[in-house]
């Protein structure tokens, strides 16, 4: 029962930072496109939406997969108890670093770079809206003014 317990919480707990890591890095994708200066279309920006979102998935739930499988077969390996020895988690502190600890560190430090990235695209967009829209102003005020003084 503990070992179960274990092994799901840590699964979806590590699901949970790669989905966040999987939203971070569509949004940091779909920012970065808009205000790159050179044009350019990745694979991303040109894959429909349930492609995209198959190929999410996969990295999101097989990656936490992945990270388990290697822990079991460690555990099996070196003959030591990684679920449900003491507590209903990893129970080795190594094993706990290793499998735990690095992977959330590691996703938190790439969703820190994507949304520091998706933020500084989202104002040079705002920036780059408010020049236009100023230029369109002062060329509307301009041509009233011109067509005024004809009629």
């Amino acid at each position: 029962d503990c070992f179960l317990f274990g092994l799901l919480v840590h699964y979806f707990q590590l699901a949970f930072f790669a989905w966040s890591n999987v939203m971070a890095f569509d949004m940091y994708s779909k920012f970065t496109s808009m205000t790159s200066k050179k044009p350019r279309t990745s694979r991303i920006q040109n894959m429909s939406a349930t492609r995209l979102f198959i190929r999410y998935s996969i990295y999101a739930w097989l990656m936490p997969f992945l990270i388990i499988l290697v822990l079991l077969i460690s555990q099996f390996l070196f003959i030591r108890m990684a679920y449900g020895f003491g507590k209903c988690f990893i129970s080795n502190t190594i094993d706990l670093f290793l499998f735990f600890d690095v992977p959330v560190y590691v996703l938190l430090m790439l969703n820190i770079y994507y949304l520091i990235n998706s933020i500084i695209s989202i104002r040079s967009v705002d920036k780059l809206s408010n020049r236009y829209l100023r230029k369109e102003t002062s060329s509307s005020l301009t041509s009233t003014s011109i067509t005024s003084n004809y009629l």
